[in-house]
């Protein structure tokens, strides 16, 4: 069974794949940097290119064909209206179905994607072109990444009829022990720099924790903060799964770091070592030297945040094949 991917960012999916026993066919990355990280981790089997501009029928035919299309208007943050550039990318999907026929086809992206035409434009093809579908909001907190990330997945069969019978969210019965932030990193720890809580963070502390403070806790760095208060959610005990891993590529973020850990008295920062761990990345996965300058700190980031969880996916694979 051969795997291939229309947007493969740091490759999540195509890890996914490759754990649930699938061989990685090839990959399309629009953003260069991105696929050059992305090749030395695939066997340079990752094409840079954009899918506006791609003939597929030169492409080998994949068993599995996915498609995680950009989401920035989407997203909650962005809550805008689809542009034409939306429509042409979804006119592309639909020819690489058309072209490639793989037997089985899957898309990933937030859940707010639903609503869109674009979306509804996808489906249409996949049924016209004998596919059934099944989709359902999963998170993959349900699937021992100790991460709360909520996202759509839509899932088609070529020519099998009666598997529209079992839901997408049937994978619900899944859930393994759910996993906390803490336990996955602990190894980690003793190779984080230290750094220092911001103000708004030791007011948050102090608001939640009066009397005694937790010896492990996470509080959120960046995005928290809101009128009238801080968010609920900004502080996580070490059971609790991490804060949504995010790309950061908004302009206003001068800085691309999302969170501070609090251990036993010491401030630490994750690293993007960590953010693989927290996304379910395997820690042998090559990286952009991320020390050497912020602009690869900002590189690693980005790949990370945009990536869907490989373990997810390969649990995804696991049920519906």
């Amino acid at each position: 069974m051969k795997f291939a991917n229309l947007f493969t960012v740091f490759g999540g999916a195509d890890l996914g794949a490759i754990q649930a026993g699938f061989t990685h066919l090839w990959g399309l990355e629009k953003d260069p940097e991105i696929a050059a990280v992305a090749n030395k981790n695939f066997k340079k089997k990752v094409y840079q290119g954009d899918v506006l501009e791609t003939d597929f029928s030169r492409f080998d035919r994949p068993d599995w064909l996915h498609a995680s299309p950009p989401c920035t208007r989407a997203s909650r943050a962005n809550n805008g209206k689809e542009s034409p550039e939306d429509f042409a990318i979804a006119e592309a999907i639909c020819q690489a179905i058309r072209e490639l026929q793989p037997p089985y086809f899957s898309l990933e992206n937030v859940c707010q994607f639903a609503r869109y035409k674009s979306y509804k434009i996808i489906k249409k093809t996949l049924v016209k072109e004998g596919y059934c579908l099944n989709d359902a909001e999963l998170n993959s907190y349900d699937f021992g990444v100790p991460q709360f990330r909520k996202r759509l997945f839509l899932v088609g069969i070529k020519d099998l009829g009666h598997w529209c019978q079992h839901p997408l969210y049937d994978l619900d019965w899944i859930k393994p022990q759910r996993l906390g932030w803490y336990e996955p990193i602990k190894p980690l720890l003793r190779y984080l720099p230290e750094t220092t809580l911001t103000g708004w963070q030791e007011q948050a502390i102090a608001a939640k924790y009066p009397n005694k403070v937790p010896n492990v806790f996470c509080i959120q760095r960046s995005g928290a903060r809101k009128r009238g208060g801080i968010c609920a959610n900004t502080i996580r005990l070490p059971h609790k799964p991490m804060f949504v891993i995010r790309a950061m590529n908004g302009q206003k973020r001068t800085c691309p770091k999302q969170a501070t850990l609090v251990v036993n008295g010491k401030v630490l920062e994750p690293t993007p070592k960590v953010l693989l761990k927290w996304q379910s990345f395997p820690l042998a996965y090559r990286l952009p030297e991320w020390q050497e300058s912020l602009a690869n700190y900002r590189l690693a980031v980005k790949g990370i945040g945009n990536a869907i969880p490989p373990l997810l996916f390969q649990k995804l694979i696991e049920q519906v094949i």
